[in-house]
């Protein structure tokens, strides 16, 4: 049995014994989580791959992994160029090229799976028909089960099609397949899933030398305005920083995420999704405390969201599914 290793500051860092040599393709990626669980799963021996078509990368978060972590080859496979295709829909021409270009994608999907042992499918479950006879695992995020995301499918004829196609998709193939939520939340839609808690990058999210004192974070949300994170900040003495990253002055790219973080002592969850988000959760792997959704403090990041822990965690689900 060897042992898995990596190089950092010139030491060998042992992140654990691999057995078999697993190959896992990741479908799609969502807030991140594809990219830390390919590069973890990387670490620990095993080849993890991602497939995403690139304009679906507003935040730069798959750019990050390619530009700065040696995981070589990189696990993002880029299958097709379809910059401009994505534009606003206005008109049929539009709607045309992007189900063609999507069916190039699904059939690119299809080909390249058999390179595979196991997929991984985050939210696209549409991408089952095309994998239907391979090895899978089905990882729900939440934005096409809870309520107050759904109104967004509902105003473009084209996007509630594609809502109603991929919650078919799921439905379907739940039966059959082993699916897992990504916050605790979404068990009360899906009694029947488990739960597999969001992996954090410790190397990219690391704790500051010194946490800067009397400031707080909020990041808005479209479903959300921010007066109670206006009220948390008036009654704890806190200067508040109001983010909408929706709009172009207030860009901020995965990478420059730290930094920014790193001016805070506080960050502000939101309150509508009974869950800590993912920047909560690097807030707090950076030292910040953070008020959740029903306004308590909470303070260090749980073991459970430890990135390799949860990379292991997951080759044991693979292993499971590949014995059936």
């Amino acid at each position: 049995m060897s042992v898995s290793v990596y190089e950092k500051d010139g030491k060998q860092v042992l992140y654990g014994t691999k057995q078999v040599r697993l190959r896992i393709l990741h479908v799609w990626c969502q807030a991140g989580v594809s990219g830390v669980l390919a590069k973890y799963q990387c670490r620990l021996g095993h080849c993890a791959r991602i497939l995403k078509l690139p304009q679906f990368d507003g935040l730069s978060i798959d750019s990050y992994y390619l530009k700065y972590h040696l995981i070589k080859p990189y696990p993002v496979l880029y299958a097709f160029n379809t910059q401009g295709y994505m534009m606003l829909f206005q008109n049929t021409l539009n709607l045309i090229k992007r189900y063609k270009n999507a069916f190039k994608f699904f059939v690119y999907l299809s080909l390249i799976s058999r390179k595979f042992d196991i997929i991984h499918i985050h939210s696209l479950y549409v991408a089952c028909w095309f994998v239907a006879f391979k090895p899978k695992v089905l990882h729900f995020h939440g934005s096409a089960t809870r309520k107050y995301f759904k109104k967004q499918y509902t105003y473009k004829l084209h996007r509630k099609f594609d809502f109603i196609v991929n919650m078919i998709s799921f439905w379907v193939f739940k039966h059959f397949t082993p699916y897992y939520v990504a916050t605790k939340d979404l068990l009360l839609d899906l009694p029947d899933a488990t739960y597999a808690p969001n992996p954090v990058d410790f190397e990219l999210f690391q704790k500051p030398n010194s946490i800067a004192n009397g400031k707080a974070l909020y990041i808005h949300n479209w479903y959300e305005d921010y007066s109670r994170a206006k009220q948390l900040a008036q009654e704890h003495n806190l200067v508040l920083e109001v983010l909408d990253r929706e709009k172009p002055r207030d860009l901020l790219y995965h990478s420059q995420m730290p930094k920014k973080l790193s001016k805070y002592q506080f960050f502000i969850d939101r309150e509508v999704i009974p869950s800590l988000s993912k920047t909560a959760l690097e807030s707090l792997a950076m030292g910040l405390t953070v008020f959740d959704w029903r306004n308590r403090l909470v303070e260090g990041l749980p073991e459970q969201h430890y990135p390799i822990r949860v990379a292991k965690k997951w080759i044991e689900i693979y292993r499971k599914q590949l014995k059936k």
